[in-house]
């Protein structure tokens, strides 16, 4: 049973295996689970965010006698972040606080990470505030986390403080750590302080990658500074980095919000020559940007053109489009 359920085999059943009944037939076979049995369970439906099907594995455990340790709760925490369920987080969290769990520097590390999938500021800060009160020493993963959240939260200031907490770690910043300072100064509306980020990484001989381009190309499109935007473009496809489907939605909603309708429809056809085929959100930001001009019949116009130069979009993909206008006339 052990050889034809080992851990591939686990990841594969995810929230099909039922503890109990695998217990009873490993006995049968003359074999008995241990911790390590039970943590490869949840080891499959962490990776699945099932944590319901989790919480039975834990019960069984307990119920067969078994006490979690430190990879259970760690694997728990993985399970409930996966699936969303803060609730999940909070509980493990608050019995480590109450001294019921030992707060390792994993278990407080991945408890950190859980907050931060959930998106919860106020769990990540007291996890991290607790993970250095036991004198563990963070990495590079945790701090560009931290910063990450501040950023989105523009909390910059703290953002800045966990900058220069990486150099008191004695590490340096990473990719991460330069996307999420670009991310937060375009979040800002500081595209140009985004730019200094973007050359500083060049200039020190790190490699841009596309979030990198497409985060300042983003901070530019916001402050309607277009050609800006398109020089950094152009830096970008010159380095060797296709843009994708994000990068060309950015130009489209900075000049669709402006008005600039033929930068638009230049924008997608050169889209579609470079086999990169625009989606709804690309049609719906150009309708919604001649409505808000209140050119509705352009608008519609607009809609009719679509098959022209884009015959695979679908008939009921354009009649949505076409609600949308008339949504919006009636509105």
């Amino acid at each position: 049973m052990l050889a034809m359920c080992g851990n591939r085999g686990m990841h594969k059943c995810g929230s099909q295996i039922n503890a109990g009944k695998m217990h009873d037939e490993m006995i049968k076979a003359g074999f008995s689970p241990c911790i390590t049995t039970y943590n490869s369970f949840l080891n499959a439906l962490a990776r699945r965010g099932d944590w319901r099907a989790a919480e039975s594995v834990i019960l069984d455990m307990r119920n067969k006698g078994f006490k979690p340790n430190e990879t259970t709760y760690s694997l728990m925490l993985h399970s409930y972040s996966k699936g969303g369920n803060i609730r999940g987080v909070e509980r493990i969290a608050k019995e480590i606080y109450d001294g019921h769990i030992f707060p390792s520097w994993m278990l407080l590390r991945t408890l950190i990470l859980a907050n931060f999938k959930c998106r919860s500021l106020r769990g990540m800060e007291r996890a991290f505030q607790e993970f250095l009160k036991n004198g563990y020493k963070p990495d590079l993963v945790l701090i560009n986390s931290m910063i990450s959240i501040f950023a989105r939260n523009k909390m910059y200031e703290r953002a800045h403080e966990m900058l220069h907490f990486i150099r008191e770690c004695g590490l340096q910043p990473d990719l991460v750590t330069y996307n999420s300072l670009m991310d937060m100064y375009a979040r800002a509306g500081e595209c140009w302080k985004a730019q200094e980020v973007l050359n500083g990484l060049v200039e020190g001989g790190g490699r841009p990658d596309l979030v990198s381009y497409n985060t300042v190309i983003k901070g530019f499109c916001r402050q309607g500074l277009m050609q800006e935007a398109m020089r950094t473009f152009t830096e970008m496809t010159n380095r060797g980095i296709r843009p994708c489907i994000v990068t060309y939605n950015t130009f489209i909603a900075g000049f669709a919000g402006r008005g600039f309708f033929q930068e638009v429809d230049e924008v997608i056809s050169y889209m579609i020559q470079h086999n990169c085929r625009p989606n709804e959100l690309t049609y719906n930001t150009v309708v919604d940007g001649y409505c808000k001009a209140k050119r509705y019949k352009d608008a519609m116009d607009f809609v009719s053109t679509i098959k022209e130069k884009d015959t695979t979009y679908s008939e009921q993909a354009l009649q949505r489009l076409v609600y949308r206008v008339r949504e919006n006339m009636e509105s």
